[in-house]
C-alpha cells in the first residue's frame, strides 16, 4: 500500500483528531507522574473505541468514495491501455479555482505562440529546404548534360 501524505492522513483521520471525547481524557503528562505500586508507569495508549458509521461525518464519506472511484478508473485505464494502441490520455483537471484561471490562460497563450513561432520557423525551413532540393536538382542536371556531352564526343571520335 502506498504511503500516506500527511494532508491526506489529516483528512482521513480529522474526526478523529477533533473528537472531543478523546481529548478530555487525562493528560499524558499526568500519567507520566503516577507510578503503580510495582514502581512501573501506566500505559500510555489509550483505549481503541469502536466507531459507528453515524460518527463519521458524510464529507468523508464522499471523499473515501471519490477515491475509490479515481482508484477505478486508473485501474480500468491501466486495463484498457492495449485497447487503443498504449497511448495513454493524460488526466486534466478542469475544476481550477478564480486564482488559478489567469495563470492557466497565460500558460495557453505562452503555449500558442510557441506553437505559431515553431510553425514559422518549421515553414522557412521547409522553403530553405526546397531552394536548396531545385538547385542541387539543376546542378544534378547540369553535370548530367556534361558528362553525355563528353560521352558522345568520345564516341564520335
Amino acid at each position: 500500500m502506498a504511503q500516506q501524505t500527511p494532508s491526506q492522513y489529516l483528512v482521513q483521520h480529522e474526526h478523529l483528531l477533533l473528537n472531543i471525547s478523546i481529548a478530555s481524557q487525562a493528560d499524558s503528562s499526568e500519567m507520566l507522574m503516577e507510578v503503580h505500586g510495582n514502581g512501573k508507569r501506566p500505559n500510555l495508549e489509550r483505549e481503541k473505541k469502536q466507531y459507528i458509521l453515524e460518527d463519521i461525518e458524510t464529507s468523508h464519506l464522499y471523499q473515501e468514495l471519490k477515491k475509490m472511484l479515481e482508484l477505478w478508473e486508473v485501474r480500468e485505464r491501466h486495463f484498457n491501455l492495449g485497447l487503443n494502441g498504449g497511448y495513454q490520455a493524460e488526466m486534466v483537471d478542469h475544476h481550477l479555482t478564480w486564482r488559478e484561471w489567469p495563470d492557466e490562460w497565460k500558460h495557453l497563450h505562452h503555449v500558442l505562440k510557441w506553437t505559431m513561432e515553431t510553425f514559422e520557423k518549421m515553414s522557412h525551413s521547409m522553403a530553405v529546404l526546397r531552394c536548396c532540393k531545385e538547385s542541387g536538382q539543376e546542378e544534378l542536371n547540369y553535370w548530367k548534360r556534361r558528362f553525355n556531352e563528353n560521352t558522345e564526343m568520345r564516341k564520335t571520335d
